[in-house]
């Protein structure tokens, strides 16, 4: 039965280990296509096109990367790190965690889709450096327009703002109350110190002027007995 576990647990650390290579792998080579993309690669973009293909994938790197864009805008640069986060849970025993919370990077990436055309008034140069419908993505666009458009721009910027803290919060471990006491404490322990070292350094002034007083009234104390001599 133990070499049975054993077995078990054996195969199951090669599989997460093809994982995370899978996974890693897949995050270079988007990351790749996503920064050496040309929106002059594809016909479908532009006429006449770039004669020879830029991208640095290839063809499949050029179409990858504006299916891409297209549908996710420029929230897809996101894409790699979040494959990268599920590589390292795969390949790292201490992050093993990520495997389950893949849930939350896809809301981070939804979320900025959001942002991203929220502001896409201000971002016309990306989206067009994209050729995607929006700086948020097809999916950024049609989320606004159905839903969160709705809560006005101050609305849904903070709606947005407090979905990223969160997926962030789960993805990290962060304990932010845990930080903010932390930091709390650390500024009044700092304050108090300061104070103490303002008492200690009136104690230490007043002594001094206790022993220049002291001295003071011992040298009176010899002039008098120098002249009662």
């Amino acid at each position: 039965m133990a070499r049975k576990t054993a077995s078990g647990a054996a195969e199951g650390h090669g599989k997460n280990d093809i994982l995370g290579v899978i996974f890693f792998a897949l995050s270079v080579i988007v990351l790749i296509a996503l920064f050496t993309y040309d929106r002059n690669d594809l016909g479908i973009n532009s006429a006449p096109g770039n004669k020879d293909v830029q991208n640095w994938i290839g063809v499949i790197g050029a179409r990858s990367a504006w299916g891409l864009f297209f549908v996710f805008g420029a929230a897809a640069y996101l894409l790699p790190i979040v494959l990268l986060f599920l590589s390292l849970g795969y390949l790292l025993s201490f992050l093993t965690y990520l495997q389950r919370r893949w849930l939350w990077s896809s809301v981070l990436v939804f979320s900025c889709m959001g942002l991203l055309d929220l502001y896409g008034d201000n971002l016309a140069e990306l989206r067009q450096n994209l050729n995607a419908p929006s700086a948020g993505g097809i999916i950024g666009q049609v989320m606004n327009d159905v839903v969160f458009r709705h809560f006005g721009k101050v609305g849904a910027t903070l709606v947005f703002f407090t979905v990223d803290i969160v997926s962030l919060l789960y993805l990290t471990n962060f304990r932010l109350g845990q930080w903010l006491r932390e930091v709390c404490e650390a500024q009044l322990l700092k304050r108090e110190l300061a104070r103490q070292k303002f008492r200690d350094k009136s104690i230490d002034q007043e002594e001094r002027a206790l022993e220049k007083k002291a001295k003071e009234l011992e040298k009176q104390a010899r002039r008098l007995r120098s002249d009662v001599d």
